[in-house]
């Protein structure tokens, strides 16, 4: 498993610090295959972050999903909320 980890103010509760862990299954891939792999997961983590973190006059726009609701790390659009 690649598990990263992201330290980060709560983005509900910015006074507070919160620990994530980010974990992916490793495919059996080498080299620059596993290179880029490994890269498009730190990418993935951070569009997670960041839609966590994004908000227009207090809408989270790309809030991304959570537990059961699908991939954390699928791009969501939440305009009407």
């Amino acid at each position: 498993m690649l598990c990263i980890f992201a330290t980060t103010p709560d983005s509900w509760h910015p006074e507070r610090q919160r620990t994530t862990q980010h974990m992916f299954a490793v495919p059996d891939i080498e080299g620059r295959d596993l290179i880029r792999w490994v890269f498009d997961r730190l990418l993935d983590t951070e569009r997670h972050e960041a839609g966590e973190f994004f908000a227009i006059d207090r809408r989270r726009p790309f809030y991304p999903n959570h537990q059961d609701e699908g991939s954390p790390y699928e791009l969501v659009e939440r305009w009407e909320t």
